[in-house]
């Protein structure tokens, strides 16, 4: 990422992938530093750790490929909290989050959403947390503006995708510009790519746009160390554009 004149890669930046896990063997991720766990919330309602994160799924490293197409100097932190189909829970992604940032995380995609309503405390405290050890979480909105968490919650940043939407390019539903327009039910999302373009992808989406965002995050973190929250978020939100109305969703 280029920035104040500046080519940035995210390096010294660790970014946290709460997800279905990583395969280590994966010739994308190669170069990478990588370390991990599996989280899992007994009957109890209490976490426990693991240390195995092997990917049963696949959708846990594509995450991880993008992020470090984006921004390859990052530090990886695999931390699995799903199935092998993908299944997860709002208590074990919460988990996941607090995991994250009590190990060293500064960014924490979480590519997966919940939508039980009734659960959405409980990812806004551990959101809340995140940030108060000051740690990013960028997770995966709905398409259609309807309710997931958690990127619904005030203190994560939600992103989104669409097709045509170029690899590189982000936008920022600001306020200003759209809260009267046709992308009110966006105002305060992200969009970014999330496409592969080919006939039959495997993974697409907003899950991908995420990871797109987690390293433009990184790379910022990496290029401003000691920069405030807000002055982080600022430049992240000017160096995005402001949606055209011509770009429609699917």
């Amino acid at each position: 990422m280029r920035f104040r004149g500046q080519e940035w890669n995210g390096s010294g930046v660790q970014v946290a992938l709460v997800d279905s896990g990583v395969e280590r063997t994966d010739a994308r991720l190669a170069a990478s530093s990588l370390d991990g766990w599996r989280v899992s919330v007994n009957a109890t309602g209490h976490a426990q750790l693991g240390s195995d994160f092997q990917d049963l799924h696949g959708h846990g490293t594509e995450v991880a490929a993008v992020v470090l197409r984006d921004a390859p100097g990052v530090q990886l932190t695999a931390i699995q909290v799903t199935d092998k189909q993908l299944k997860t829970s709002p208590e074990a992604i919460a988990a996941g989050i607090e995991t994250a940032f009590r190990h060293g995380a500064q960014v924490i995609n979480v590519s997966l959403a919940a939508v039980d309503q009734g659960r959405q405390q409980l990812l806004r405290d551990a959101c809340t947390l995140a940030r108060e050890h000051g740690a990013w979480v960028v997770a995966t909105g709905h398409p259609l503006a309807q309710s997931a968490f958690p990127a619904d919650c005030p203190e994560a940043l939600s992103v989104i995708a669409h097709p045509d939407c170029p690899q590189g390019r982000i936008y920022y539903f600001e306020k200003e510009a759209c809260a009267a327009g046709p992308f009110s039910p966006y105002v305060g999302r992200f969009l970014t790519h999330g496409y592969s373009h080919s006939d039959a992808p495997e993974y697409h989406g907003s899950g991908l746009a995420t990871a797109a965002l987690s390293a433009r995050l990184a790379c910022l973190i990496q290029a401003l160390p000691d920069s405030p929250a807000s002055t982080i978020l600022e430049a992240l939100v000017r160096q995005s554009l402001c949606p055209d109305p011509a770009l429609g969703f699917e």
